[in-house]
């Protein structure tokens, strides 16, 4: 079996099979002792280098002396290259020789270990790529600069106003967004085939965001998200509310949601709407929303902001991002964030430059360089910019204020 050291493989040199490897880097824990208590408290931990002998054979030459110069010069390196053994192929070390080559040797036949050092105690596997607020993506919720109309018209009729939305798949998802200036708007979603909802249950939501609005509590409640049934016998209505309304301003987007059980609706039904209402005391003067969607789920699950796309890793340890950006157009920043799973800020990273449209940025986490056009750019980055890590085994969501492209290489323990 032979192995590949920094992209090269000798024919005549073989890994035995009893090349063994620790299972991970060697672990320290730093243990601090009170006196008087029993046992200790963990401070921290410290992964060590990596050690890793490797047992070869050197056969089928024609002069010993001769090979074990060129082995020499093929396995001696001024730092770490990478090394692939033959029986990990999709794992990759970065490491270097460390101590003495000793060989059993018969006439043109050499046996004997050598010793591997990484310092950089992990090793890696694929490469992941991922287009952040890709304007392709069907994800991409489009709340841009308060603008994310996707072409359509307000509505801004003080009549019952409308849709109808067909339903074919578990989750339904309304991509228009709207905004109200007046009060007493009803925004409707009319869904095809009324009594598909029958024995249904879920988590309905949308994105809202309000502003300068006014609220008299003695004229009702304020918006409210809702379902509402009407039954063909009788043209009575079923309305299935949430407990939440809105009462003033929102601060900024938050997610207005709730959750909604049909499983003892028996009654035939002729149909069914989903629908966010301001009349009551609700005087909006400026209102927006967006990402309408109903969920058949036992957890609700979110709408991705613009700009917003979920990453993994299948590693087993945190790995550093590289990030490329080529703008499209004018822009005096770059920013790019790292999301808890509730979509708030975790850390990001901000580069504050009047950057140009052809402009192409380079971001290198690990090293946390920055390239524009090849040249050095990293005086750019925002004192605050914390060169965040990708968490492994787990979907984590990425927002940046630019179309990108987010790559790294997953890492193992």
């Amino acid at each position: 079996m032979s192995l590949t050291f920094n992209g090269i493989t000798k024919h005549f040199v073989h890994a035995t099979v009893e090349t063994q490897r620790p299972i991970w880097a060697p672990v320290e824990r730093e243990l601090i002792e009170i006196p008087g208590r029993p046992g200790a408290f963990f401070r921290n931990t410290k992964v060590k280098p990596r050690v890793i002998p490797v047992g070869i054979i050197i056969k089928g030459v024609a002069d010993l002396q001769k090979a074990k110069e060129e082995v020499a010069e093929w396995l001696i390196t001024d730092k770490p290259a990478p090394l692939i053994l033959p029986d990990e192929p999709d794992r990759t070390y970065y490491a270097m020789i460390d101590g003495e080559g000793q060989l059993s040797e018969i006439f043109k036949f050499g046996k004997g270990t050598v010793n591997f050092v990484c310092p950089d105690p992990y090793k890696y596997g694929a490469e992941q790529s991922f287009k952040v607020n890709d304007p392709a993506d069907p994800n991409n919720n489009q709340i841009k600069n308060g603008d994310f109309r996707e072409g359509k018209s307000y509505w801004t009729s003080s009549n019952d106003i409308g849709e109808v939305v067909t339903i074919s798949s578990e989750q339904v998802e309304f991509k228009q967004a709207f905004e109200i200036k007046q009060p007493n708007i009803y925004l409707i979603y009319y869904l095809s085939d009324p009594n598909w909802w029958r024995g249904k249950k879920g988590f309905a939501s949308c994105w809202a965001k309000v502003q300068n609005s006014a609220f008299d509590s003695t004229k009702g409640s304020g918006a409210a998200l809702y379902f509402r049934a009407r039954k063909t016998a009788d043209q009575s209505f079923v309305y299935f509310q949430d407990d939440y309304r809105l009462t003033g301003d929102t601060d900024g987007w938050i997610q207005l949601s709730f959750s909604f059980d049909f499983t003892s609706l028996n009654e035939d039904l002729d149909q069914f709407m989903f629908a966010i209402s301001t009349s009551g005391g609700f005087t909006v003067i400026e209102a927006q929303f967006t990402g309408f969607m109903v969920t058949l789920s036992d957890e609700l699950t979110p709408w991705l902001p613009n700009g917003t796309t979920y990453v993994k890793s299948d590693g087993s340890a945190p790995t550093y991002p590289i990030i490329e950006c080529t703008f499209t157009q004018a822009a005096d920043k770059y920013e790019v964030q790292l999301l808890n799973d509730d979509l708030s800020v975790n850390a990001f990273v901000l580069l504050n430059f009047d950057f140009i449209a052809g402009d192409k940025l380079v971001l290198d986490f690990a090293n946390r360089a920055a390239t524009l056009n090849g040249e050095d750019k990293k005086t750019a980055y925002h004192i605050t910019s914390d060169f965040f890590k990708i968490p492994p085994k787990k979907d984590t969501p990425i927002s940046a204020t630019q179309p990108s492209t987010l790559k790294f290489t997953d890492k193992y323990l």
